[in-house]
């Protein structure tokens, strides 16, 4: 995938995408999405090799995942930024190079956090303009950044979706 290209669901803003990358941000996208539908908060999710690292939402924070990440106790992030900091320790050891697919817009603070961990890619339904310059800094400038089109999963969750998986 070159960053040339529109696709329909998404748009590649940065960095070359290989098709376990593009595996990755599709399921993992319809699962952050399904649970912010439902619940109304944000959700961020950890994959790995086409496999859940870990997933979570952003409506309260442990001390001890504060503590992980550097913070004081009586710290307060911001939503999104709870629902990654708790993604990431469901497996911490999985999650070490996984793709990170966030259900909401990219912030200032959730994308610091992002630039600390090693990872490569996420993809979100935008970016603060902040946001988007610190990601396009990982990776000497290679950290793939993808935006999905939230026209995209209206449609097609109004009018479903086949998948289908072939091997050999």
């Amino acid at each position: 995938f070159d960053t040339a290209r529109e696709h329909k669901a998404f748009h590649l803003i940065n960095g070359t995408m290989g098709a376990i990358n593009v595996l990755d941000m599709l399921n993992g996208w319809l699962t952050v999405m399904e649970l912010d539908d439902q619940l109304d908060l944000p959700a961020a999710i950890s994959m790995k090799h086409t496999s859940l690292a870990g997933l979570a939402v952003g409506n309260s924070i442990s001390k001890y995942t504060l503590r992980y990440f550097g913070f004081d106790e009586g710290a307060q992030p911001g939503p999104l930024a709870m629902a990654y900091m708790k993604s990431r320790l469901g497996d911490p050891l999985s999650s070490f190079g996984d793709f990170i697919v966030l259900s909401r817009q990219c912030d200032v603070e959730t994308a610091n956090l992002i630039k600390r961990e090693v990872c490569d890619g996420i993809a979100a339904p935008g970016y603060t303009e902040e946001a988007l310059e610190i990601l396009k800094g990982k990776k000497s400038g290679k950290f793939i950044i993808v935006k999905m089109s939230m026209d995209y999963y209206r449609d097609i969750t109004q009018a479903g979706w086949d998948e289908n998986k072939e091997i050999y």
